[in-house]
């Protein structure tokens, strides 16, 4: 018995944590008098950044000019100054999406090209191009994928063999595309370390499919966050008009497991990434309140949700206002918790201090998906977040971009810029600590707990579910609590204590 007691005190204790949200350290507004997007922003293996997006600007900070709409890399250095950039691409519009350090310390980056031209060689159509470059921007080879209508490459990550995973769209059932089940399906691309096709799948059914992001997991298969409007094909137990789509693939490609989320209106995943537990963590944005949905403020929410290795909810989010806001990235942070980035046309619910016509927004969650902080930073004209990244001293490192003249103190070129954000670490007023003279116990419960509460007055109790939703309230009559009739599951016990902040204890009810 006394051990039982140990491991419990071990294992569940009581915290209190107030986080505070992240200062600027410094804010770049990057291109010329035309529009330029920031896309992606992450840090490399020097401390700096690479980052890329879109530019159709020939002024201002861009050494080369665009032709039309080209990709634009940029490297940064710690402080966010310029080491070098590249514009490449086609002599028509092209679309850039993610880029990512690979382990020779060169890039590796994703997108769309129009015409065979410029940098581009072999592209018949609009098709994926995939670029290596070295260190210093210069390609070291080119790929393009697809067949004669439209392909999309959203996301490429480095796979454990030095290889290369994308995941993307496909319009075509020809050329490198086979398996096409009917207008667009989600396309999922292997190739090898110099950019030979090795395979590549369609996924989706007779409607709109696309895969977002994919990231590859600890077996050696692949994990993907996509976007359905299929009802048949690959697709089973669709919710309405479009919902999510998780896909567990192998290493091959093949689909081990599918799962659809959402409710009656469209929902959406931006991005996926593994989690410290094995399980994954999605965000995108929600237009339903029902289904696997509820919490939904009005308009489009913010939704994040997490999943457990087998594709099983454990709990979702919806976060925003009345109006418009949409997650594009989430990163899994050094504490356990979550940070997301994104846009918000709000100023009501879970969002203050909006701009008018929308900021770029990001927000924290903690590891069971409570809203810690949120922060809005933008000026009077439209500003947004495509990705945000912790960073190797707990900041953070956000990309989008900014229609502003003026974003934050920080004078901008033309129409559009990059807008690259520098955050600071969090900071904690109170640090975890284990409280021996409060303990919750036994842990697990079957129908009773008990509150050692010795050395304080407990006023209320109330059981949360890792949702945030409080499913039950009881005013303090006995240290004896009876949940015998709350399903099992893992919740959050609150108590208000007389003269302290409330104290929180997680237990498992059996």
């Amino acid at each position: 018995m006394k051990k039982i007691i140990l491991l419990n005190i071990m294992l569940f204790f009581v915290f209190k944590v107030t986080s505070q949200t992240p200062n600027i350290d410094w804010i770049k507004c990057f291109g010329g008098t035309d529009s330029d997007e920031g896309i992606v922003a992450k840090q490399t293996s020097d401390g700096g950044f690479i980052i890329i997006g879109n530019a159709s600007s020939i002024d201002g900070d861009l050494i080369d000019p665009a032709n039309s709409v080209d990709f634009w890399v940029l490297k940064l250095n710690a402080t966010g100054t310029i080491q070098w950039q590249k514009t490449l691409g086609s002599l028509n519009t092209d679309s850039a999406h993610d880029i990512e350090q690979t382990s020779d310390g060169g890039y590796i980056f994703v997108g769309t090209v129009g015409n065979s031209d410029g940098d581009v060689i072999g592209s018949y159509g609009s098709q994926i191009w995939v670029v290596k470059i070295n260190s210093f921007g210069v390609i070291t080879w080119q790929k393009t994928l697809g067949g004669t209508y439209e392909e999309i490459g959203y996301c490429i990550k480095q796979t454990s063999d030095g290889g290369y995973i994308i995941a993307g769209s496909n319009n075509s059932n020809d050329g490198d595309v086979t398996g096409n089940n009917g207008f667009t399906d989600a396309w999922i691309i292997k190739l090898n370390s110099t950019g030979a096709l090795q395979w590549q799948k369609s996924y989706g059914g007779t409607q709109f499919d696309a895969a977002y992001s994919i990231k590859q997991t600890s077996d050696g298969g692949y994990i993907v966050a996509a976007y359905t409007g299929s009802n048949n094909g690959n697709v089973t137990n669709f919710h309405g008009f479009y919902d999510v789509w998780i896909l567990k693939l192998n290493s091959v490609g093949n689909l081990i497991w599918q799962k659809t989320l959402g409710g009656s209106f469209q929902d959406i995943a931006n991005d996926i990434q593994i989690t410290d537990d094995g399980g994954y963590i999605i965000a995108g944005g929600t237009g339903s309140n029902d289904g696997d949905v509820f919490g939904q403020h009005g308009g489009f929410d913010a939704w994040v949700v997490k999943l457990n290795s087998l594709g099983i909810i454990q709990w979702q989010k919806a976060v925003g206002g009345s109006s418009g806001d949409t997650a594009y990235s989430v990163s899994q942070t050094n504490d356990g918790g979550y940070i997301i980035c994104g846009d918000t046309v709000s100023n009501d619910g879970d969002v203050i201090g909006n701009n008018i016509n929308g900021d770029g927004w990001i927000f924290k969650l903690n590891s069971f998906g409570i809203l810690q902080w949120q922060k809005s930073i933008g000026d009077v004209f439209i500003d947004g977040f495509k990705s945000v990244q912790q960073t190797n001293d707990n900041g953070f490192i956000l990309a989008g971009n900014t229609s502003s003249s003026n974003f934050e103190g920080v004078s901008t070129h033309g129409s559009n810029d990059y807008l690259i954000v520098k955050l600071s670490a969090e900071t904690l007023e109170n640090e975890d600590f284990i409280d021996n003279s409060l303990l919750i116990y036994p842990n697990p419960v079957t129908n009773f707990f008990i509150i050692n509460s010795s050395n304080y007055i407990v006023k209320n109790i109330k059981i949360i579910d890792l949702n945030g939703k409080t499913i039950e309230e009881l005013k303090y009559k006995s240290d004896t609590v009876d949940i015998s009739k709350i399903p099992s599951g893992i919740y959050i016990i609150d108590l208000e204590i007389e003269g302290h902040d409330n104290l929180k204890q997680k237990i498992i009810k059996k």
